[in-house]
C-alpha cells in the first residue's frame, strides 16, 4: 500500500458523526481500519528483514562506505558488476532502518 491509497482509504471508511444537541461534526475510522492501513505501510515501507549476524554486520559494513570508494567489482573480468548492484534490497533496508532487523542466527 502507498500513501496515497493510505490516504484514500482513511477517506472512504471514515464516517461522519455527531452527537444529540451538538452542531459540531467529527470524522471518525474504526480502530481496526486504522491499525489495518498502518500494516500494509509497514510492510511497504519497513518490513522486517530476516538476517544473520554476519549478514547484518556485513550490510552495515558495505554500506557505510561512499559509493566511489567501492571501486572492486564481482564477476568475471567479461561480466564485472559494481559491488552495490550485486547487494540484496534487504542490505539498503537494514542500513536505513536498523530497527526492522530480525536476527535469525542458527543455534547449533
Amino acid at each position: 500500500m502507498k500513501f496515497d491509497e493510505a490516504f484514500k482509504c482513511v477517506k472512504e471508511n471514515s464516517f461522519i458523526h455527531s452527537y444529540e444537541d451538538v452542531y459540531e461534526y467529527n470524522h471518525v475510522i474504526d480502530l481496526d481500519d486504522v491499525i489495518e492501513i498502518l500494516e500494509n505501510l509497514e510492510q511497504e515501507y519497513a518490513p522486517t528483514v530476516e538476517m544473520t549476524t554476519f549478514e547484518r554486520t556485513n550490510a552495515v559494513g558495505l554500506l557505510d562506505f561512499k559509493r566511489d570508494e567501492l571501486t572492486f567489482v564481482v564477476g568475471s573480468d567479461s561480466n564485472e558488476e559494481p559491488i552495490l548492484d550485486t547487494l540484496p534490497k534487504e542490505y539498503f533496508s537494514a542500513w536505513l532502518h536498523p530497527e526492522t532487523v530480525k536476527i535469525v542466527d542458527n543455534e547449533e
